[in-house]
């Protein structure tokens, strides 16, 4: 493991094989799998190859999909560059999913959607985050319209009905709300999403964290809170 060097990102990310290999281990000793790798990101200079040896890591993790971000304002070159990576993450066993963001090109699910077309690449779809939905201001009855573009996966977390402008990248990126605690409706978000659909928690709380909670004790709160969202909206 090794810190990232992203500006003001400071979690630990597994750089290697045989870290994988390990994390994977420890795993395994939990009941725990990797599902999706986070975050391919498609800029203006991105050369696709260069991602080879993170999906080679994330294969030896377990993981079975990959978020991809827009950060291309020229959406021709953004989709050949997709497509591209749909290619190079399945020569590794692996899927692709867009996520769309108010940081991105591509900051709506009806964009994503015109971005993907009706002929995107086998495999590839679209992740729902409950943030990312309804902070565009489409809410729930987006996921349940018509389209050729499937949801693969979605992400819950909670927050206010509305933010100031000047904190939208805050909250998204240090300061989400507990499932359950917030305004969201987030049992109309489950029962909008297809049935089969794998359901993360991305909750990065700084309330949490300044009340001294341990992380994992965090982990343990919001993963309850989580289930019981789902619960009551499968009741």
């Amino acid at each position: 493991m090794q810190s990232t060097n992203r500006p003001g990102v400071h979690y630990p990310v597994v750089a290697s094989g045989e870290a994988a290999r390990a994390t994977r281990r420890r795993l395994a000793d939990t009941g725990v799998e990797a599902y999706a790798l986070d975050a391919f990101i498609l800029r203006p200079d991105t050369l696709v190859p260069d991602f080879e040896p993170a999906l080679a890591v994330g294969a030896e993790l377990g993981g079975r999909r990959i978020t991809a971000l827009v950060g291309d304002p020229d959406a021709g070159r953004a989709r050949d560059r997709f497509s591209a990576l749909c290619d190079l993450a399945a020569s590794h066993g692996l899927a692709v999913h867009l996520e769309f963001h108010a940081m991105s090109t591509i900051r709506t699910l009806a964009a994503a959607r015109a971005f993907l077309g009706h002929d995107h690449p086998a495999g590839a779809g679209i992740a729902a985050d409950s943030l990312h939905l309804f902070r565009s201001g489409e809410g729930p009855r987006a996921l349940t319209q018509d389209s050729p573009v499937p949801v693969v996966y979605a992400q819950l977390c909670d927050g206010p009905a509305t933010i100031p402008a000047d904190r939208v990248l805050d909250e998204m990126v240090n300061d989400r709300g507990v499932p359950g605690t917030g305004a969201f409706d987030l049992q109309g978000f489950v029962r909008a999403l297809p049935p089969d659909v794998v359901i993360d928690l991305e909750v990065p709380c700084r309330a949490l964290r300044e009340r001294g909670m341990a992380p994992y004790d965090i982990v343990g709160h919001v993963v309850s809170a989580g289930r019981a969202v789902i619960a009551a909206a499968e009741g």
